[in-house]
């Protein structure tokens, strides 16, 4: 999972540079794109060594807010899953959002038909299972941060290995509120919630992870058998 999300990350800074922002423009400038929230739903697991193709474009930008949605598609050019995803622009050194009066980076978005809606806020979970952990050097990114797709790799391990063997991700929700230094300590909260009557042979977990006493992300996976 961490690997199709650094794609997704990989393909909407590929496609913002071909818009005429290239890195030029915000990080040799001390900007730095940074995701706020994402929500992702899946209708069948990617296969290993299968080849998928990744559709990207710009939403109707919201303030400082730059939205974008995604699209997932098997060898068939079938749909097989749907992202949407809100992203920002930090100062490097202050380490606090950019204006897109301060930057210049103004991005002309666009609604599409049947597109996934905008990624909503989450609880944190109210109590459950807690472990902590150290930040490792390999989790940081370029930012200088741990990269958002190591949460993912996080989350796959509070699952218990038997629901990773007959189950797959059918849904994900994250919002990352605060960015994870170097050496931080990390602890995660887990909480297995029932699924809904309507959704039954799932498993829904909600996770969050906190560091000095801030909440760094808040995420919901849910898993669903794959019969």
């Amino acid at each position: 999972m961490s690997r199709l999300f650094s794609m997704i990350q990989e393909i909407s800074i590929a496609h913002t540079e071909s818009l005429g922002f290239p890195r030029e423009t915000t990080l040799d400038r001390g900007l730095l794109w940074v995701i706020t929230r994402m929500h992702l739903l899946l209708t069948r697991p990617i296969l290993y060594d299968e080849r998928i193709r990744l559709e990207s474009w710009p939403e109707p930008m919201i303030h400082m807010v730059y939205p974008r949605g995604y699209r997932i598609f098997d060898a068939s050019e079938k749909v097989i899953g749907e992202c949407s995803a809100l992203w920002t622009i930090i100062d490097a050194r202050k380490r606090t959002i950019a204006l897109p009066s301060q930057t210049n980076v103004i991005i002309p978005g666009f609604d599409r038909e049947n597109e996934l809606p905008l990624p909503q806020g989450l609880s944190a979970p109210d109590g459950g299972q807690t472990l902590e952990r150290q930040v490792q050097y390999s989790e940081i990114d370029l930012n200088g941060h741990v990269n958002n797709t190591r949460y993912f790799d996080w989350i796959d391990d509070l699952f218990e290995p038997a629901a990773h063997e007959g189950g797959l991700y059918s849904e994900i929700q994250m919002n990352f509120q605060h960015e994870i230094t170097p050496g931080a300590v990390i602890r995660l909260t887990s909480q297995t919630v029932p699924a809904p009557e309507s959704a039954s042979g799932q498993q829904i977990l909600h996770v969050s992870g906190t560091s000095d006493g801030m909440t760094a992300f808040v995420a919901e996976a849910t898993l669903k058998n794959n019969v």
